[in-house]
């Protein structure tokens, strides 16, 4: 009994010394190097948003007068006739035959015909250039295409036209292709002229590109423009 007695009183006077030992650790955490308390990282916190920012200035390019003329100069590409062209067309259309051409060298000949044939490498646009019984043939054809003027056809007035004749002095004009064109017989088969190359038959010359055929007469200026896109006159 006496042993359970000294027991119970060092027990007891055990707890104020534990109770000055956790206050003394305490102390020694918020002091010491220890994890910081949530006053230290607010503090931190708070120094970190004190910096103050850097802000980027806006750059606002304007555009030089010498690009805007540049972009002007190509909205009003003409002719040496006058004649505006279409955007995308050949540059010097309408003017003389260019200089690196080459002539035709698929013709049909016989029953009045002296025609010129020849085709885009995909086939999709071909061109009839000479004269047929006396009288002047230049024209470009279109199989498929996205957007076609409408005009008088077979099926009546609002036909898409698929056909440019520019052999008429008076200007180029669309029409609907009724009947087979010289470029689609086979014999003999149309002329394939690659993108980038340029030819001519007679008094009509041609380019073809990968953005679309320019062809037009060079004593008229007159002349299309065509493309899967859509057909354009000048």
């Amino acid at each position: 009994m006496r042993e359970k007695r000294l027991l119970g009183r060092k027990i007891v006077t055990l707890l104020p010394i534990l109770a000055l030992a956790g206050m003394g650790l305490t102390a020694c955490t918020a002091d010491g190097p220890a994890a910081p308390t949530p006053e230290t990282t607010a503090e931190k916190v708070m120094t970190v948003e004190a910096v103050p920012t850097v802000s980027t200035p806006e750059v606002t390019v304007e555009a030089t007068p010498e690009a805007a003329s540049k972009k002007q100069a190509v909205k009003q590409l003409k002719t040496p006739q006058g004649f505006d062209l279409p955007a995308g067309a050949y540059p010097q259309a309408g003017g003389p035959i260019p200089k690196d051409a080459t002539e035709i060298t698929s013709v049909h000949t016989g029953d009045g015909a002296q025609v010129a044939t020849w085709k885009t490498p995909s086939g999709n646009i071909g061109c009839d250039l000479g004269q047929f019984d006396g009288e002047a043939v230049a024209g470009c054809g279109i199989l498929q295409v996205k957007t076609a003027p409408k005009v008088q056809g077979p099926d009546g007035p609002d036909s898409p036209a698929n056909w440019v004749e520019f052999s008429d002095p008076a200007g180029a004009y669309f029409e609907v292709l009724s009947d087979v064109a010289f470029f689609m017989v086979p014999e003999p088969e149309a002329q394939v002229v690659p993108y980038g190359q340029s030819v001519f038959f007679m008094d009509y010359a041609c380019v073809s590109e990968k953005s679309g055929v320019t062809c037009w007469n060079v004593k008229s200026g007159h002349g299309t423009f065509m493309s899967r896109e859509g057909l354009e006159i000048f």
